[in-house]
């Protein structure tokens, strides 16, 4: 909002046969609670972009003529009131169940958003996108909590984990194993009597790996394989059916 110099911005979210819900901030409580019991229903603003593609991004008159907007219920029984002129809003995500939007309203009696808002809103929808997938994949994850030192374990986590290092990183298969073992604590030492190989080989194999993922000691890379541990195996939890 203030980088707009608007007063109020936020996301909206409108499921089929289910209906809105949305987050702002800068509208009063009444304002929200009333458009989301009724008045998302008239919104010409909103409805304008249904059927646009994702990442379309409009100031007022661009998404709606200013027509309809003004003989709609919307906008004079509740946006007006309320001291709201004018959005720039666009389009974040769709599927068959639901339409994401971002909108940015300013107040009545303020300059209009114009072309150089858009170019702004433009700059700023990628960002709000991949927010929004984050904060898809944290809630389902906060619904199916996760065992993940069971998942860990598992065998096809590890090869998939293996598969994503050397996708990151550039590592060799065997650096990206030696990576894992030592992401799962092994030292060197222990690597090289388990492979049947020198510890002078899986020390030049690991400079390697420090070299590839820009760490420099064994712990800063055991950290970052248990991140990459973590990811690889909340997917395989989410994919898995649930009981």
């Amino acid at each position: 909002a203030k980088l707009l110099d608007a007063r109020a911005a936020g996301v909206r979210i409108e499921t089929v046969g289910v209906g809105v819900r949305q987050e702002w901030v800068g509208l009063e409580p009444s304002f929200d609670r009333a458009y989301v019991e009724h008045y998302w229903r008239d919104d010409p603003w909103a409805a304008s972009i249904w059927d646009k593609p994702v990442g379309t991004i409009g100031h007022g008159d661009a998404l709606s003529p200013r027509a309809v907007v003004e003989a709609s219920a919307f906008y004079n029984e509740l946006a007006l009131p309320s001291g709201f002129d004018d959005l720039i809003g666009g389009l974040l995500a769709r599927t068959s169940e639901r339409v994401v939007t971002f909108g940015v309203m300013k107040g009545a009696g303020s300059r209009r958003f114009d072309s150089e808002a858009d170019r702004v809103a433009r700059a700023l929808a990628p960002h709000l996108e991949r927010s929004l997938a984050l904060r898809d994949r944290i809630e389902a994850l906060e619904a199916r909590p996760l065992d993940v030192a069971r998942i860990a374990g598992d065998a096809a986590v590890t090869s998939k984990l293996e598969a994503r290092l050397s996708s990151l990183y550039r590592l060799t298969p065997t650096e990206a194993r030696v990576a894992v073992q030592i992401g799962r604590g092994r030292s060197p030492q222990e690597i090289a009597s388990s492979r049947g190989t020198s510890w002078h080989t899986v020390r030049t194999q690991l400079r390697e790996v420090f070299a590839k993922t820009q760490t420099r000691t064994q712990s800063a890379l055991a950290h970052l394989v248990t991140l990459r541990e973590v990811e690889v195996a909340a997917e395989e939890a989410l994919a898995a059916p649930r009981r």
